[in-house]
């Protein structure tokens, strides 16, 4: 998926440990293989290329669909799938790694969405994608492969499991540090790190440190600005959201870099500014290691 994943499962033998995870690999290689931007044989691709055509789409890519949409109402635009054009013109059209200098094409006139014009019909599992639109779904993708593969390792036997893939992690049952699960913050631009303990939930990391790439403009990043169309220039540099589950902390970080309190969503977390300060939202302070603590 373009990114890094790590897998953990506790109170399995080895035999069946290495079987379920086996099986979890093969759920993310599946996913992958649905919701990848980069390949042309995915159902997104598809989507994006028949854009304004109906087509069908697979029922779990629709839950994927379906909850970006509605992440998009519930964030007040702050979360949109849409962006997907935008990002193939400053030059994130193929995978991260082989992005070379690109020159933008982006128009610096203001941008409205057309997110809400994007038809799901999840009883046929038809989508109509605007003509002209291209989908992302590279964030909301992560946490809800967490979220389905860490389910499907306690259903495999699991006492406990921790996912995380490309910063969307997701943790249930019995960890191994006296029964939790002890997680570093990446903590991108800041000096301090922090460090958090949770049995069972999510936490997503957005952050404009990470995902830079040079044009002829300057660097850019991938975080996008979805009232312009631009890569974020203000605000937090790096967001972290503990919620219940990681598409829900993925949808709630993007919220988060536009300004938005993580209080909203009954969630929880931190923000750090372009100075490196750190800056903790209310609730946060039951999750934080001891040591940690400020």
């Amino acid at each position: 998926m373009g990114t890094d994943v790590h897998l953990v499962v506790t109170g399995m033998d080895g035999q069946h440990g290495l079987a379920a995870l086996a099986e979890a690999r093969a759920l993310i290689d599946e996913a992958e293989s649905r919701l990848s931007r980069f390949r042309d044989d995915s159902e997104l691709s598809q989507l994006n290329r028949t854009s304004g055509v109906p087509t069908i789409v697979s029922s779990r890519t629709m839950d994927v669909l379906l909850a970006a949409k509605q992440a998009w109402v519930e964030t007040n635009g702050a979360f949109d799938p849409t962006l997907g054009t935008e990002l193939c013109a400053l030059g994130y059209d193929t995978d991260f790694d082989s992005i070379e200098d690109a020159s933008p094409t982006t128009d610096p006139e203001p941008r409205v969405s057309r997110a809400g014009e994007i038809s799901l019909d999840p009883g046929s599992n038809m989508v109509i994608v605007p003509e002209g639109i291209q989908l992302d779904l590279g964030g909301i993708a992560k946490g809800a492969v967490a979220d389905d593969v860490a389910e499907r390792l306690m259903h495999l036997g699991a006492d406990g499991c921790c996912v995380n893939i490309g910063g969307d992690l997701r943790v249930r049952g019995i960890g191994p540090d006296d029964g939790s699960w002890t997680v570093g913050l990446p903590c991108r631009g800041a000096t301090e790190k922090r460090t958090l303990r949770l049995s069972d939930g999510a936490i997503a990391t957005s952050s404009t440190t990470k995902r830079q790439w040079p044009t002829t403009n300057g660097p850019v990043h991938h975080l996008l600005d979805p009232t312009t169309g631009e890569s974020r220039s203000n605000g937090p540099v790096t967001v972290s959201v503990v919620a219940a589950t990681a598409t829900a902390a993925e949808i709630i970080s993007k919220w988060m870099m536009a300004g938005g309190p993580a209080s909203h969503f009954d969630a929880t977390g931190l923000r750090i500014d372009a100075s490196g300060v750190i800056t903790h939202e209310p609730g946060l302070e039951p999750f934080l290691v001891e040591e940690d603590a400020s």
